[in-house]
């Protein structure tokens, strides 16, 4: 361990382990530490949301979980033992549908990762105060194998230690929300039925007129699930962690007939919280994941929130310490992501409480988050009336398939292009327009300052030979020109987490000037 870092990360969960990654990615020099002496072994969260694998595959590490995840089917819904209703798990008009794999193999191929790129997850290791610098943090950090405190200083500091964040405390931050009353209690065990396997599960039924309910999430393994519920009020009292056999007779009710329980690898009894921070950030310190916001397991969006926080992040991060932008830049985190928090810490918690209406579609929609936007940021730039266009600045760029570019003998998806952490400028016509292609050709030399790649999509060929700054992609079919109504001359600019920064009616060289001069000035130049 080095006495100076770029960035120090609090916490080696899979949020942590992903601000880390992505900011190894962009060359930052960055130390990740956790009190545990070795990760955890335990299936924990389990879905993986459509947008999370949209970032794995941004980051060319999606195969690794579709290998050893489990995409869902279907959800079937039971009510004293009838099946009442079957939902497809699927919307086909996203790149990814829903998938399940164990929190333990997210965090190891994520370290995997890690490693690959030369960075080293630091084990037993505490973060215990921090302390503020003229131009940076100290950190107070505890070696527990040698009992010894080390000092480490950084330019930033990012908690991703969960609920109980230490540096969130420090900070004095709230966090606002309350306990709900219910004790909930879950187990991954082996479910001894003939029911499929790539399906979730729920039971709801009724003793002596309480209603109950029991959830089954699948993972990959035969039969393999983790299963939840909330203890009944008249249960005895039991040990913590419950074995196999008080979890089965807490359960007992609500399954279908001779379905047993076997081969337990873990459970717990636990309660929930419904939390957020009231600040993501303060000066050069941030929180993230469960740090930043805790709520009730519904829809699987905890850990894939605190993913898209670090998706968020790490390029804001990278960029000021590169020196290419101002650091005001990281003031936008909070104004992102904490309405992003919010809205799943009260939804979750509509849901538990049965006060939210939509339909299942509508839920998976919600679920896949891939609706979630940025429309009201700071950084989102609309030079047309936003009534006109149902895609807008600050909204998560949709993936085009059926693309073609030169040379190349199979088609290309517009997520091919998107891929680093460049920004992308898009350009559409209709036509071999020479001027704009000239004229675009000659700007782009003058904004070269930041790390940018250009594109013209057109659905007709045009001749790419004396345009040594913009590659070309083909629309032949028109997909793009229909997702996004694209008129010639249409330009989108794209930001490196793929939400769309900017975008105008026709190509405007002085709006990605003034853009970058707002979000991206040169400090040197800031004034």
């Amino acid at each position: 361990m080095k006495k100076k870092y770029d960035v120090i990360i609090s916490g080696a969960g899979p949020v942590g382990l992903m601000c880390a990654y992505l900011l190894k990615r962009q060359n930052i020099d960055c130390l990740i530490i956790d009190k545990l002496a070795k990760p955890q072994t335990y299936c924990k969260a389990l879905g993986i949301q459509p947008r999370t694998l949209e970032l794995y595959e941004s980051l060319n590490i999606a195969n690794n979980y579709i290998k050893q995840g489990l995409w869902f089917d279907e959800q079937r819904i039971y009510k004293n033992g009838v099946l009442q209703q079957k939902i497809k798990t699927e919307l086909r008009s996203l790149p990814f549908g829903f998938m399940s794999i164990p929190q333990y193999l997210t965090e190891k191929h994520l370290n995997s990762e890690f490693n690959h790129l030369g960075g080293k997850v630091y084990r037993a290791f505490q973060l215990e105060s921090f302390s503020t610098l003229s131009n940076g943090i100290r950190v107070d950090i505890t070696d527990l194998k040698q009992n010894k405190t080390l000092q480490v200083d950084a330019k930033y500091l990012i908690a991703c230690e969960g609920a109980h964040s230490v540096i969130r405390k420090q900070l004095g931050i709230e966090f606002s929300g309350d306990q709900l009353k219910e004790t909930f209690m879950l187990a991954d065990v082996k479910v001894n039925w003939d029911l499929p396997h790539n399906c979730s599960y729920k039971f709801f039924y009724e003793v002596d007129g309480e209603r109950r309910y029991l959830i089954f999430i699948p993972y990959r393994g035969k039969n393999r699930f983790r299963v939840s519920t909330v203890i009944p009020e008249d249960s005895v009292e039991m040990k913590n962690p419950p074995g196999l056999e008080e979890f089965y007779a807490v359960t007992q009710k609500g399954l279908p007939e001779g379905v047993t329980f076997s081969d337990m690898r873990w459970s717990s009894i636990y309660k929930i919280s419904h939390r957020i921070a009231e600040r993501y950030s303060i000066k050069r310190v941030f929180l993230a994941g469960d740090a930043a916001h805790i709520h009730p397991p519904v829809g699987g969006q905890g850990m894939n929130t605190g993913m898209q926080d670090a998706y968020n992040l790490a390029w804001k991060i990278a960029l000021v310490i590169q020196n290419k932008v101002p650091d005001k830049l990281l003031e936008t985190y909070h104004e992102e992501r904490y309405p992003v928090g919010l809205n799943v810490v009260n939804h979750t918690k509509s849901r538990i409480d049965k006060n939210v209406k939509e339909t299942p579609e509508e839920a998976l929609l919600y679920d896949s988050q891939t609706l979630i936007n940025y429309r009201n940021s700071t950084l989102s730039f609309n030079s047309l009336s936003k009534n006109k266009r149902k895609i807008q600045a600050g909204d998560r760029t949709p993936d085009v398939l059926n693309l073609s570019r030169k040379g190349l003998n199979f088609p290309i998806r517009l997520f091919d292009i998107l891929r680093g952490y460049k920004f992308k400028l898009i350009v559409y016509l209709d036509f071999d327009d020479k001027n704009i292609l000239e004229e675009l050709n000659k700007q782009l030399i003058t904004i070269q300052d930041i790390t940018m790649d250009a594109y013209v999509i057109s659905h007709n060929e045009i001749s790419i030979d004396a345009y040594e700054h913009i590659e070309f992609i083909f629309d032949k079919n028109k997909h793009f020109k229909n997702k996004f109504d694209a008129e010639h001359s249409m330009q989108l600019f794209i930001r490196p987490d793929n939400y769309i920064g900017l975008i105008t009616e026709h190509i405007d060289f002085n709006a990605i000037k003034n853009y970058l001069k707002f979000s991206m000035q040169h400090p040197e130049n800031e004034g």
